[in-house]
């Protein structure tokens, strides 16, 4: 489930590809619009370029789109994920 406060609904089957990154080493998060956050803990997708703020259910993920950042309190437990449609 993509998390942006409200739950939605997907008809559309994606497939999923975890990327690897280091913030420390890339000087920042990744963000496309195929790139979202995993959260270890609640198992919620964040996108990384929402239209509004975007959070997982239990807050470990917060992208603030006015600040123009994301916050991650436990960064052992995400994963950048690539999800792309399938035909």
């Amino acid at each position: 489930m993509v998390s942006k406060g409200v739950p939605i609904a997907c008809e559309m089957i994606m497939a999923k590809e975890y990327v690897a990154f280091d913030p420390k080493m890339t000087g920042g998060y990744p963000a496309a619009r195929d790139l979202y956050y995993e959260c270890g803990t609640c198992g919620e997708l964040v996108p990384s370029l929402p239209a509004d703020n975007a959070f997982c259910s239990c807050r470990n993920i917060i992208v603030d789109v006015e600040a123009g950042r994301i916050s991650i309190k436990r960064h052992s437990d995400v994963r950048l994920v690539r999800q792309r449609s399938e035909a």
